[in-house]
C-alpha cells in the first residue's frame, strides 16, 4: 500500500536450484531444542568444507551467536521462541 492508498500486484516467479552440489542440504537437530541442550548440525557437504554458522533472534533478527562448530548449546541467550540459522560454506 501506497501512501495515497493505491497498490499493485508483482508477477510471482518460481526458482528452483536442482543443483545439490551447489546447495547441500543441512539437518539441525533435535528440534525442538530444549534449555541447556545441545544443537547438532550436520551437512552433506565434505568434512574439510570450512563453514561460519549464525544464528538470529527469531523476531529482532538479532545475531545471538556465531560459530564453525557442528554443535552449540543453548544457554541463557536462548529463551523459549524462533530463531533462523544461517550457514554461510565455501563450497
Amino acid at each position: 500500500t501506497d501512501f495515497d492508498g493505491t497498490y499493485t500486484y508483482s508477477n510471482i516467479i518460481s526458482v528452483a536450484n536442482k543443483n545439490t552440489a551447489l546447495n547441500p542440504a543441512w539437518n539441525v537437530f533435535p528440534n525442538p531444542s530444549v534449555s541447556g541442550g545441545i544443537v547438532n548440525v550436520i551437512s552433506e557437504l565434505p568434512a574439510d568444507n570450512n563453514f561460519s554458522l549464525e544464528v538470529y533472534e527469531g523476531v529482532s533478527g538479532k545475531r545471538i551467536l556465531q560459530t564453525n562448530s557442528t554443535q552449540f548449546g543453548l544457554d541463557e541467550r536462548f529463551v523459549s521462541g524462533l530463531y533462523i540459522i544461517r550457514i554461510v560454506s565455501d563450497a
